[in-house]
Parts: C-alpha cells; sequence; structure tokens
C-alpha cells in the first residue's frame, strides 16, 4: 500500500531521486533509503532524527566505515533541499554530494553509530545476485550464537 513517486526528471540519478521524495514529502524532514540498502534499522534512524534536532542542519547523513558519505540513507529538511536540488538540476547537476554540500550537512562519523545493533551491515548494498546471497547469509545466525 505504498505509494511510488516517479522522478520529476527521468534518469537524473540519486539527486533525482531524492528531490522527487522531496517533492512529495509533506512534513519538514524527509527519511530517504535507498530500496538496496537492506539492513537499516529503526535504531538507525532513530539515531538520524535525534541528531537533526541538534544544530539545526538541513541534512543529516551517514558517512560509512570505509569514509565515503551515504546521502541515500540520510534525512533531509524538505524545504531547503528541495529549493536547492532544484537548483542544481537545473544546473546540470547530477549528484547528491553537490546538494550536500550546499545545504547544512550534519556528518555523522561512523563512531557515532557504532554502538546501535547491525551497526557493522547498515550500509550493506544490494545490487547483484551475489550481494543478495551474501544478505541472505548475513541473516542467518552465526554457528556461535546458538549455544
Amino acid at each position: 500500500d505504498l505509494r511510488i513517486i516517479p522522478d520529476v526528471h527521468k534518469r537524473w540519478g540519486a539527486l533525482g531521486g531524492i528531490h522527487a521524495a522531496l517533492g512529495a514529502c509533506v512534513s519538514d524532514w524527509a527519511l530517504i533509503v535507498a530500496c538496496d540498502l537492506p539492513f537499516v534499522t529503526r535504531d538507525l534512524c532513530s539515531r538520524l532524527l535525534t541528531l537533526s534536532q541538534q544544530e539545526s542542519p538541513d541534512a543529516v547523513v551517514p558517512i560509512q566505515p570505509d569514509g565515503r558519505p551515504q546521502p541515500l540513507c540520510a534525512l533531509y529538511r524538505r524545504k531547503p533541499c528541495l529549493l536547492e536540488a532544484e537548483k542544481l538540476i537545473a544546473s546540470g547537476e547530477h549528484t547528491p554530494r553537490a546538494l550536500l554540500a550546499s545545504v547544512k550537512t550534519r556528518w555523522v562519523r561512523p563512531e557515532e553509530l557504532i554502538d546501535l545493533p547491525g551497526a557493522e551491515n547498515f550500509f550493506f548494498n544490494v545490487n547483484t545476485p551475489v550481494d543478495y546471497e551474501q544478505a541472505l547469509q548475513m541473516l542467518l545466525p552465526s554457528p556461535d550464537s546458538s549455544g
């Protein structure tokens, strides 16, 4: 029963998806999570929400343990981020990185999330059948946890 929101700007990549989500959002904040991140948890979302209430950021974006930002598992303040995304798209920009550089972004360091259950897998990305099989294996209990 979830509503599907098509991209306004076809083939615009991740920034186009963020733009479409923000345009459809009726709240002050939008939690945007890519469908290929199966291990995102309620605890992670709650932590991002808590961090959004500090320092008045426009976006709250985790940094993965490998040092890369994860703009497709982040909180965005609807109005300023939508306006900036529209400007960037009009200028030909395609990357969320440009949006995050243009708004007040609260970067969430890995050590701010490590205490959460499942943190080691939050940003495991499933794009191929091999990734899917690996994700299934990650869901199985480990042999040493049965005792």
